[in-house]
């Protein structure tokens, strides 16, 4: 998925000095060459960093292990934990119905992390999707209905992979046909509305 350079990092050796094998991605790439040989110049021993002007080389660091987490009691923060400038409707009823998720979520932007698998195809998931690509659809302007709908399912395919991977996946076909259909019926509707009130946009959550 990578959009414009894909770096590949991979041991010459292990850590007790035998040869390491590269990934089978590699292999992959190189066999899609004209002449297996140019697979060589693709190789780099280091690599400049555009955005720090230096470069840097390949070497071998052992990682430190983190400490295992404890349980606290009581947990002190240097500010006091105020609302946000604006707030969704999601995050006013996390707070509603527990200020302490909503605290950890939003001010102190505690994530699950990598842990956690891809989102499951819920109608939450749909719904997500579906503001996702209204809010971008009609962020210039208002377009016609058709060219709406033609759009949407343009911005659907495009979009999809980062934010709605899980639809990806091979038993989520229909899931996913369906809701590419709500999207492109639903834009195909607001610009409709739109149209025919003479209303105006003023904003997008």
């Amino acid at each position: 998925m990578a959009s414009e350079a894909l770096i590949l990092v991979c041991p010459h050796t292990d850590e007790v000095g035998e040869p390491s094998s590269p990934h089978p991605l590699w292999d992959d790439l190189a066999g899609s060459m004209s002449d297996p040989v140019l697979a060589a110049r693709l190789e780099a021993s280091s690599m400049t960093l555009p955005f720090q002007e230096r470069r840097i080389g390949a070497h071998r660091v052992r990682a430190e292990r983190r400490s295992v987490p404890a349980a606290v009691d009581l947990v002190q923060v240097s500010r006091a934990i105020n609302l946000r400038a604006v707030e969704s409707a999601s995050s006013i009823e996390q707070l509603l119905g527990c200020s302490l998720a909503y605290a950890l979520h939003y001010p102190g932007r505690v994530r699950a992390g990598l842990s956690v698998g891809p989102a499951g195809a819920t109608p939450l998931l749909y719904g997500n999707l579906t503001h996702y690509v209204l809010a971008r659809l009609f962020a210039d302007g208002m377009l016609d209905p058709d060219d709406a709908a033609a759009r949407a399912g343009q911005m659907f395919d495009e979009q999809m992979p980062q934010v709605a991977e899980t639809l990806l996946f091979p038993d989520h076909q229909t899931d996913r046909a369906t809701v590419r259909h709500a999207v492109v019926a639903s834009a195909r509707a607001v610009a409709a509305l739109v149209a025919r009130t003479g209303s105006t946009l003023r904003g997008f959550e």
